[in-house]
């Protein structure tokens, strides 16, 4: 509904967005009408630079593993993430056009 105000870093609601959800409810709902909002939530779509999701342990602290970058997919995506990133605990490869790897940090503090 609103490329402009929805590709954003800014982790806030938008009014247009939030506006067309609360009509969804009262349109398609039977008691939509008389529903009351107790949160709302806004996500941040994290979109890499290839659009590709990233995930694999940090090149600093193999400790630490992230799995990011759903591009605003999050709840279809992240399941069947989280079994690559778990898998690959147990030796299996990340597929390489997801793994963290692909990209170079160095430009980081």
């Amino acid at each position: 509904l609103s490329m402009e105000t929805e590709n954003s870093l800014l982790d806030q609601t938008t009014d247009v967005i939030q506006e067309a959800l609360l009509q969804f409810i009262k349109d398609h709902f039977k008691y939509g009408r008389s529903a009351k909002t107790a949160y709302q939530w806004s996500g941040i779509m994290g979109f890499t630079p290839d659009e590709q999701m990233l995930i694999g342990s940090l090149p600093e602290n193999s400790a630490i593993h992230l799995m990011a970058g759903c591009s605003g997919h999050g709840m279809g995506l992240s399941f069947h993430a989280a079994k690559v990133l778990v898998r690959s605990l147990f030796g299996h490869p990340i597929p390489a056009h997801l793994a963290l790897q692909r990209f170079s940090f160095e430009h980081l503090p």
